[in-house]
């Protein structure tokens, strides 16, 4: 039978559809990819300029570029970081305590770490235990300070592998054996932070670590003041009292020497002396393997060692007074870290801008008048339904019982200008801050007072 010609338009329109079907479909997978991309895209550039952003309430953050010269890789290493406190507390970004100083990873996972030498200097030191480094490479970790409501958070037992800064008033003999030839002439006391020894007649006091430890170490204690000619560090082999030490030689200058185990803990005997004088400050040892030993002196200055005990894998640390004649030994802190052939460096980047900051004029107000503040926000999003607060503090800077001076419904802040109330107390101690409820936040806080 002839086709006719609706016959043959049928299936011929039947075709044209499902192509344009086809074709809508097509264009709208294309879509949808194309909206992937985009939205991959801006992750990504989202992730890159704001995903450092770990702690939202922090105004301000700096790179640390940690740089591994040693061809194998480490974890959990303890680095130096060195950084000028005096200049952010002085511009009023930092605790003068160092209470809001934080460090965290490129993942934003906290860093234990713990403040070396006094906060509001040029070169304040901190260590920071790094997760991980890669052989001869680097990795970047993150320091952030800024934060009016932060608790001190800073833990050396956390960060060392062994710690103690004497606190309250015992001796940790969790952590500490005391070995001595006599209780009568051999004292050992705790009090103001410092661990003191004290030894008479000639008897022997040492301490021992409770605990032994995977070597390679470092051993450092800060050491406050001593006389006499015995006062020691020493690194021992494992159940013994041999090892390596730094100690005084012959003719006051620092020498790494050998522990050697006597009748009640270990006498130091000559290895390699240094040129540099014997005197009080921060103390090392250092112990890499069999006839590798390095003695640190209060100045910095290494040196090595030449034949020493053959090392065991683990090892105590210790410390003390041993023989000939009376001797004291002052203590502020005494710490265990791995000992690597070269320390890690590091670099502190420029400060960045994160958060929102809050700032107002004029700075000098009377009750009743009016205040203009301002807003920058860097790196941090609200959500919708979100409420601010602008409230104002005490005359102390305390926010216990704050007033409200504006609420804001919205997810964005705009300039603004408020009444100051007119029964405020004068005062040169207030400070403004934004609270926020999508996400909660309650400390941005102004710099300015």
């Amino acid at each position: 039978m002839p086709c006719s010609g609706k016959a043959f338009l049928f299936p011929f329109l039947v075709f044209i559809t499902y192509f344009r079907k086809l074709n809508r479909q097509t264009e709208q997978t294309h879509n949808m990819i194309k909206r992937l991309l985009l939205t991959t895209i801006l992750f990504i550039t989202f992730n890159q300029t704001f995903g450092i952003n770990c702690l939202p309430e922090w105004k301000y953050f700096r790179t640390v570029k940690v740089n591994n010269t040693n061809g194998s890789a480490y974890t959990d290493l303890q680095v130096q970081i060195t950084i000028n406190t005096q200049a952010l507390i002085s511009a009023g970004k930092m605790n003068v305590a160092g209470n809001d100083i934080r460090f965290t990873d490129s993942l934003c996972n906290p860093l234990n770490y713990w403040i070396d030498s006094n906060m509001n200097t040029a070169s304040t030191v901190i260590w920071v235990k790094l997760k991980h480094i890669p052989a001869s490479g680097t990795r970047t970790i993150y320091m952030w300070y800024g934060n009016y409501c932060a608790t001190a958070a800073q833990n050396g037992d956390s960060t060392f592998i062994l710690f103690d800064d004497f606190a309250g008033g015992a001796l940790n003999t969790g952590k500490w054996n005391v070995y001595r030839s006599s209780v009568a002439n051999g004292n050992v006391a705790v009090s103001g932070g410092n661990l003191n020894l004290t030894t008479t007649g000639g008897w022997d006091l040492g301490l021992r670590s409770v605990s032994n430890f995977a070597g390679p170490l470092a051993f450092e204690s800060k050491i406050k003041s001593y006389t006499g000619t015995n006062a020691n560090l020493a690194l021992l082999n494992n159940g013994t009292f041999n090892g390596v030490a730094i100690s005084r030689d012959g003719t006051n200058n620092f020498q790494v020497g050998n522990a050697v185990a006597n009748s009640v803990h270990w006498t130091v005997t000559p290895n390699t002396s240094s040129a540099v004088p014997f005197t009080s400050g921060v103390w090392g040892i250092k112990w890499f393997n069999t006839g590798n030993a390095v003695a640190v002196a209060a100045n910095g200055t290494n040196t090595s060692s030449g034949a020493t005990t053959a090392i065991s894998a683990n090892l105590h640390a210790g410390f003390g007074l041993y023989e000939f004649g009376n001797g004291t030994m002052a203590m502020d802190w005494v710490r265990l870290r791995q000992a690597i052939p070269v320390d890690a460096g590091s670099t502190v980047n420029a400060e960045n801008n994160n958060s929102l900051r809050v700032s107002f004029t004029p700075t000098t107000i009377c009750p009743g008048s009016s205040l203009n503040v301002s807003y920058t926000k860097n790196g941090i999003f609200f959500g919708t339904g979100n409420t601010f607060k602008l409230e104002i503090s005490d005359a102390s800077g305390s926010f216990g019982s704050p007033f409200t001076l504006a609420t804001i419904n919205d997810t964005i802040l705009s300039n603004n200008i408020v009444e100051i109330p007119k029964n405020l107390a004068p005062g040169n101690g207030y400070k403004l801050r934004i609270t926020s409820t999508t996400p909660a936040y309650n400390c941005f806080v102004s710099d300015l007072t």
